[in-house]
């Protein structure tokens, strides 16, 4: 991904942190006076959180759960799936998983020749490379909205409970919305790289 994209991203992510970031720093509905020095550092501070919430939204569906394949691997599954067949796995996404996915929970990382045709992704079809690269952007800001929405409804629990129960009825709403995301990009992904093998018969 681009730096400028990866900027924004983080920027984006750490900024939505701050809600939930502040209140437990006793900040919450305080104007705060900031001197220069600490007005330079805030954009590298919120960078620097919007890194850390993608880190943990990453290893939370990369890794988890142990059994029926990563969030990641499920939400794949939904690529080219018709209406009904969305809704009746969805329930198998959030709770049971699919058996069939835990033998290939590695294959793409461990795939050498699926690797190179990634690597040249920008170089024979830079158009869809930069599509990837948005949609990927866009990925993760979802994913990590799931993991700071969540957060924000905790903090807020007993001093704003209807601003908590908000926060995770859109926390709820960003599963899916992450999913749909997460699917087409892999679908899109899917379809460049069999372009580029046939491309290299």
């Amino acid at each position: 991904m681009a730096l400028p994209g990866l900027f924004i991203e983080y920027l984006v992510v750490g900024a939505l942190a701050l809600f939930w970031v502040l209140p437990l720093g006793g900040l919450q509905g305080a104007a705060i006076e900031l001197n220069a020095l600490q007005a330079a550092a805030l954009v590298p501070a919120i960078y620097v959180i919007g890194m850390f919430i993608d880190s943990a939204a990453f290893a939370v569906v990369t890794w988890l759960p142990r059994k029926g394949g990563t969030y990641k691997a499920r939400a794949r599954r939904f690529v080219g799936s018709d209406r009904a067949s969305r809704v009746a796995d969805f329930w198998k996404f959030v709770w049971k998983g699919f058996p069939e996915l835990e033998d290939r929970r590695a294959e793409d990382d461990k795939n050498a020749e699926r690797d190179k045709l990634e690597i040249q992704l920008p170089e024979k079809l830079p158009e869809v490379a930069k599509q990837l690269e948005m949609r990927s952007s866009r990925d993760r800001i979802a994913r990590s909205s799931i993991l700071n929405l969540g957060l924000i409804g905790v903090v807020n629990l007993v001093c704003n409970p209807v601003l908590a129960i908000l926060c995770f009825a859109l926390a709820l709403w960003a599963v899916p919305m992450w999913v749909f995301y997460e699917a087409n990009s892999h679908g899109l992904k899917e379809k460049a790289l069999k372009q580029l093998e046939h491309l290299d018969e």
